[in-house]
């Protein structure tokens, strides 16, 4: 089967079935292969043929030209092939286009900020004796209070600066919370309560 043409630069798409050879009439110098199923068998004109693939070209030199191509598909499937053949050059400038495109996936890594331990000096509170946690410590702000109530029955209480009642440290527990608030740990039973308190603050980070 054979298709005649004569053009400055034509485009073709041709469909080789496994073992055959399909023939095109054209006047050219040029020859690019845009895509392929699989390498082919190219010939130009009454010159010899040879193996070629997607992305190859071919221009003959000044004076030279071809007047019809061939190709072979020595295949066992059929190879749909996509060429431009003509006396033009083709200038792939695909990658010089500016499209849109979807923005690409950022990583970013976020170091936690320092922060360090101080401990208080008391180990025991007297009764109706306060501790008090303020919430800042040399101007760098609290992260977390942990208050450990030591004895076995009676229950440490915690209050704000001001007086109010957030909350109670049972007998034989440890009590968490993250805050920079002014605290006070209040001893309101009639025996002494043997506890820790443990306070943690950012390293550089102001109130």
């Amino acid at each position: 089967m054979a298709e005649n043409r004569q053009s400055f630069l034509s485009h073709h798409t041709l469909t080789v079935p496994a073992g055959q050879t399909r023939r095109v009439n054209v006047t050219g110098t040029y020859f690019l292969c845009s895509e392929s199923s699989a390498p082919f068998r190219l010939r130009l004109g009454d010159r010899e043929a040879t193996f070629f693939s997607a992305g190859l070209a071919v221009r003959f030199q000044p004076g030279d030209w071809f007047a019809f191509i061939e190709i072979t598909n020595p295949g066992s499937a059929d190879n749909e092939i996509e060429f431009f053949v003509g006396t033009a050059e083709v200038i792939d400038a695909r990658l010089n286009v500016v499209t849109d495109r979807p923005p690409a996936a950022v990583t970013v890594h976020i170091t936690p900020p320092k922060t360090y331990l101080k401990t208080h000096t008391i180990t025991s509170l007297a009764p109706a004796a306060e501790e008090s946690c303020p919430g800042t410590d040399s101007g760098n702000r609290r992260k977390e209070i942990l208050v450990t109530n030591l004895d076995g029955t009676n229950d440490l209480e915690i209050r704000t600066a001001a007086g109010a009642s957030i909350g109670f440290v049972l007998a034989r527990t440890a009590w968490v919370l993250e805050t920079d608030d002014d605290l006070k740990v209040v001893n309101s039973a009639a025996a002494a309560i043997a506890c820790r308190i443990a306070e943690v603050f950012y390293d550089g980070i102001p109130a």
